[in-house]
């Protein structure tokens, strides 16, 4: 039957936004959202940031694939 978990999901056990490091990058990093002690990331529009994800298993790029949702809290249309 081979190797079954090479052929489930793999589940999301952590993300982490990497504030620090994408608030340097982004010029970010001085603003006051930034420095709460539960700060909230704030990037700028066109440009690239960083995230770190842990999942429950090794990714595999030859086999899985890995989609984003992203949503914004707090906002009305």
């Amino acid at each position: 039957m081979g190797n079954r978990q090479s052929i489930l999901p793999g589940k999301v056990q952590a993300v982490d936004l990497l504030v620090t490091e994408n608030g340097i990058s982004h010029h970010t990093d001085v603003y006051d959202e930034m420095r709460q002690p539960q700060p909230n990331l704030v990037i700028r529009r066109g440009q690239t940031f960083l995230l770190q994800i842990k999942l429950n298993r090794s990714f595999n790029p030859d086999t899985d694939a890995l989609s984003f949702v992203f949503t914004v809290s707090g906002m009305s249309d």
